[in-house]
């Protein structure tokens, strides 16, 4: 396997994410096995019917197929039972940015039935943007999906304690302040296995968690203890959240949020946040800002601000690229507004 993608150019770097899942069943007779899947940047140019017969050969050899899938997919496997997951996608590489650069960060992802759908008005504008996914709920797996095979960028929408709860409930799938660590962890994992191919985590809601040192410890605890590394991009729902603190000293990497784009949802307002955003950009050479899925005016003021951004001289990113910037923050200038929770 290795050998076939690496003759097709496909590097190391081009693997975006390796998950192994155990499957299982129980008639005609009971059977387990490992199902491997890999999402695979496709480099430009690659003639990928020529890899897939390849590596139909290649499974032909060991007594597997090629088995039936969806156009993004290649299933190795027999009798059904798939061995190998190739999610194919045609995600750009991360590059080396200068700045200045902004990160847009979806949130609130498959929060609604219609969700999905509303997915296709980002991905018409055309820039990387990374969508924060919700655990736990009907669409998250194809949301994840969906995402990944537009090449966008993905990463859990963890659901925290608010300050005012139970006023404001974050749902079954929230991690509590006062939780115990084997709890959170278990549910951390249950979030993880809802959105597959998260490359981070956000928290929804959480002022309570966030400003709690020690539930932000054993959250960074927990993340350690997973074989795939994690970075944590902190809302920033409370000023007086603990995350980047304790994320340097669990050596884990952290981002956190600069502008709230669309807590009212009006034009006006929203473009007015991103002058913030722009400014906060050419100040400290990089940001990154919130907007929601379910916001009427968000992807209008996106589809408005792009070219002017673009023509000033901002890059629009993946939230994972501000980590590879160097550029030192500066003194943070006036505060943004927050959602209460």
């Amino acid at each position: 396997m290795a050998e076939i993608l690496t003759g097709r150019g496909i590097r190391d770097s081009d693997v975006l994410k390796t998950v192994r899942r155990e499957r299982s069943q129980k008639l005609p007779w009971p059977v387990s096995w490992v199902e491997t899947e890999r999402a695979i940047r496709v480099p430009k140019g690659l003639a990928v019917p020529a890899m897939i017969a390849d590596l139909s050969r290649s499974a032909g050899k060991m007594g597997l197929e090629v088995l039936p899938s969806p156009g993004s997919e290649v299933l190795l496997g027999k009798k059904g039972r798939v061995f190998e997951r190739l999610i194919l996608t045609g995600a750009p590489p991360l590059k080396k940015v200068s700045g200045p650069a902004v990160a847009i960060v979806i949130d609130d992802v498959a929060g609604r039935p219609k969700d999905l759908e509303a997915l296709d008005d980002f991905f018409a504008l055309g820039v990387p943007l990374t969508f924060a996914i919700l655990p736990g709920e009907r669409s998250s797996r194809d949301a994840d999906r969906k995402v990944l095979e537009q090449g966008q960028g993905i990463i859990l929408h963890q659901p925290m304690e608010p300050d005012n709860l139970p006023a404001h409930d974050p749902g079954k799938s929230a991690l509590l302040a006062k939780m115990p660590g084997k709890e959170l962890r278990a549910r951390l994992e249950r979030g993880l296995k809802s959105v597959p191919h998260a490359a981070g985590i956000s928290n929804h809601m959480g002022s309570r968690f966030t400003a709690d040192q020690k539930a932000m410890r054993a959250l960074f605890a927990a993340m350690n203890a997973r074989k795939d590394p994690l970075f944590f991009f902190d809302s920033r729902t409370s000023s007086s959240s603990f995350a980047e603190a304790e994320a340097r000293a669990a050596g884990i990497q952290c981002l956190r949020n600069g502008v709230f784009l669309d807590n009212e949802d009006d034009l006006r307002a929203i473009l007015s946040q991103f002058e913030k955003l722009k400014a906060k950009a050419e100040r400290d050479g990089k940001a990154a800002a919130i907007g929601h899925i379910h916001k009427a005016h968000t992807v209008p003021a996106l589809r408005k601000i792009i070219p002017e951004f673009r023509g000033d001289g901002i890059e629009f990113v993946f939230l994972p690229e501000l980590l590879r910037m160097e550029t030192p923050r500066k003194p943070a200038g006036a505060a943004h507004a927050r959602p209460r929770n």
